[in-house]
């Protein structure tokens, strides 16, 4: 019992020291779960440890505390003015048209405005279908070009195109490609 009340002062490894009042927990994760909590820690304002970014969210959630990207809820119509306003060139999304014509743009903005049943640009994202759409979407709105390539590896690795979109969004999810989106039309919509 001595050895156990010494160790429990010990810093743990990558989180806080050990208190009597706290208990340890054990939690593996699965390589995509992990890679998750990474991408979510990169964009936390300060540098955490995994174990300090699992505390913070289990604390967020127990709390009832939203992600502030969940909060804010965009609209189909902002969603379609948003994507009106992306002309970036595009140059990895452009080598996956079948097409040299086809115009992503206007396809998902048609698309988004008269067949989508979701009721917000975050539905209407989780719900696209179309692999090829969401990367363009994040090329156009800025994303890194490195990401870009890891999605449409992604991509790659399945057969079906709703598996696909999957892959791809598990690398680029909502809240990255909203707040660049967003940001990208409120600046065109100043000048």
């Amino acid at each position: 019992m001595a050895k156990q009340n010494q160790d429990s002062s010990k810093k743990l490894r990558g989180g806080s020291p050990a208190t009597s009042q706290g208990g340890g927990i054990w939690v593996q994760l699965q390589p995509d779960q992990l890679e998750a909590l990474d991408a979510w820690i990169e964009k936390q304002a300060s540098q955490l440890s995994r174990a300090q970014a699992i505390c913070c969210i289990v604390k967020s959630r127990l709390k009832g505390k939203t992600n502030p990207n969940r909060s804010k809820l965009y609209s189909k119509t902002q969603l379609r003015d948003a994507l009106e306003t992306l002309r970036a060139p595009t140059p990895i999304s452009d080598r996956l048209k079948k097409e040299k014509d086809d115009d992503y743009r206007k396809r998902l903005i048609r698309w988004t405005v008269k067949n989508s049943k979701s009721r917000n640009a975050r539905e209407v994202y989780n719900r696209l279908q179309v692999p090829e759409w969401i990367l363009w979407i994040n090329e156009a709105a800025g994303v890194s070009a490195e990401l870009i390539r890891k999605a449409k590896s992604e991509m790659r690795r399945s057969v079906t195109r709703q598996q696909q979109a999957a892959n791809v969004r598990s690398v680029l999810q909502w809240g990255r490609a909203a707040q660049l989106l967003f940001d990208k039309h409120s600046a065109a919509q100043r000048r």
